[in-house]
């Protein structure tokens, strides 16, 4: 890892709190690590569009029902 640059995740998953837990826990195991929890994709997808990378993205497999359409 690049000395002062955290690796950032990026979780996006629909059920808030298993997101935000399992953040917390990514986050505690790897303190070098910074993590971004999204629960609706097309606001991640904002946030890709506006410039933002992410090192690791884990997308919830079952979220094509949040898309639009």
């Amino acid at each position: 890892m690049m000395a002062g640059r955290k690796r950032r995740i990026a979780l996006v998953d629909d059920h808030r709190m298993f997101a935000d837990g399992f953040g917390v826990l990514l986050a505690s195991l790897r303190p070098g690590y910074q993590v971004q929890t999204f629960d609706e994709p097309v606001a991640f997808l904002k946030r890709l569009e506006a410039g933002e990378t992410f090192d690791l993205i884990k997308l919830a497999r079952e979220q094509e029902h949040m898309l639009p359409q």
